[in-house]
C-alpha cells in the first residue's frame, strides 16, 4: 500500500468481511465485473476479502477448498443465471450449504441476479436479491447501470457488518475491562 491509500486498508487490525463468491464458469465474465467492482472494497476501503475458485491451486483438492471458503465466509454472493441453476454442484452443495448458513445467521446470502431464470422458484427466494428494482444485469442496458446499484449495496452491506463487528468487540472488551475490576 502506499501513503495515498485509505487508512482502513493500511490497518492490518481492522476486519474484513469474508466473501465467497459461487457462480457457474459459463458466467466468468460476469464474474469478473463484479470482481472489479469489489476490487476498490477489497484493497482501497480494506472491507473484504473475497475468495472464488478461481483462486484454487493446482494440486489442492477442490471439493475441499470449495466447502472450507464456504464455512469461513460471512458473505455469500450467488451470481444467480439459468447455468448456475442447472450446475448439480452448485445446487447441491454450494446453494444447500449457503442457505443452511444463513438459516443458522452464520453468513448473509446475497442472489445477485444475473439473468431471468426461475430463480423466484428456488431454496434461496426468500433472500433479498440485487440489483433491487428486479430487473437482472444483462437485461440492463447499458449493464454498468445495473453493476453500480448492486456496488454500491454492498459497500453499504459490508460497511454494516463492519460496524457490527467493530461494536461486538468493542462491547466485549468493554464488559471485560469492567468484569476486571469487580
Amino acid at each position: 500500500m502506499n501513503r495515498l491509500s485509505e487508512p482502513a486498508a493500511r490497518d492490518d487490525e481492522q476486519w474484513r468481511a469474508r466473501v465467497f463468491i459461487s457462480y457457474s464458469s459459463k458466467d466468468a465474465k460476469l464474474k469478473d465485473q463484479l470482481m472489479i467492482r469489489l476490487k476498490p472494497m477489497r484493497e482501497s476501503a480494506g472491507l473484504i476479502e473475497c475468495w472464488h475458485d478461481r483462486l484454487i491451486t493446482p494440486g489442492e483438492e477442490w471439493d475441499g477448498e470449495i466447502k472450507k471458503q464456504l464455512e469461513q465466509a460471512d458473505v455469500i454472493l450467488l451470481l444467480v443465471s439459468a447455468q448456475f441453476l442447472a450446475s448439480d454442484y452448485i445446487r447441491g452443495v454450494e446453494i444447500q450449504r449457503a442457505v443452511e448458513l444463513s438459516n443458522a445467521g452464520k453468513a448473509q446470502v446475497i442472489p445477485i441476479i444475473l439473468e431471468q431464470c426461475g430463480w423466484e422458484k428456488e431454496v434461496f427466494c426468500k433472500l433479498n436479491g440485487l440489483p433491487r428494482k428486479g430487473k437482472p444485469i444483462r437485461d440492463t442496458k447499458p449493464q454498468r447501470n445495473a453493476w453500480y446499484e448492486v456496488e454500491k449495496e454492498l459497500r453499504e452491506v459490508f460497511e454494516d457488518l463492519r460496524r457490527k463487528r467493530n461494536h461486538g468487540f468493542i462491547r466485549g472488551r468493554v464488559e471485560f475491562l469492567y468484569d476486571l475490576k469487580s
